[in-house]
Formats: C-alpha cells, structure tokens, sequence
C-alpha cells in the first residue's frame, strides 16, 4: 500500500486504458440510491426487491436499508432549497413535533 503526498492510502493503481464510466443522463432511473447488496433483487429498472430468506430471522426489527422496495417510478429527487422542500422539512417537524 503507498501513501500519496496528502497523506491518503493508495490501494492500487487505475489502469489507465480502462473505459471511462459514461453515465446515461437520459435513463430516468441512472441516478437511483445504492441499494442494500444484501437484497434480492427481482428488478433493478424499477426497483423491486426483498429481504432474503437467509436474513429474516436475524433480527426482529428489519433494517430500513434491507426492507423491501417496491417502485413503479424513479426516486424523486427533492430540492432542499426549493419551494417543494422547505415544504416537505415543514411537513416533517409538524408530524414529529410532540
């Protein structure tokens, strides 16, 4: 392992004949979160996937990250800033205000 002169790890070296990674901006799902790898995918485009039988019983509350995903639509994006936003913030601090 080399350290660069930042003072981070390097743990290999890029091969610099490897393809560039060309994102589709068109493809309305390319920028869907990561999922969880433990997941049973059924389908990625949209996502519909499950909890595995081998992790069912390993705890009693399910994870957020490892509940199911069912989706007809790509995950919207929302606009923190924007109007839609500060409506959603709005909505959330009222609904969990005790």
């Amino acid at each position: 392992m080399n350290t660069s002169p930042c003072g981070y790890s390097q743990v290999g070296i890029l091969d610099p004949s490897e393809p560039k990674v060309v994102v589709d901006t068109s493809d309305p799902y390319y920028d869907d979160p990561a999922r969880h790898p433990g997941l049973k995918f059924h389908n990625t485009k949209p996502c519909n996937a499950e909890l595995p039988p081998s992790l069912i019983m390993d705890n009693w509350v399910t994870p957020n990250s490892l509940h199911f995903i069912r989706h007809h639509h790509p995950v919207p994006h929302i606009d923190r800033e924007g109007e839609i936003g500060r409506h959603v913030e709005e909505c959330s601090m009222l609904c969990c205000a005790v």
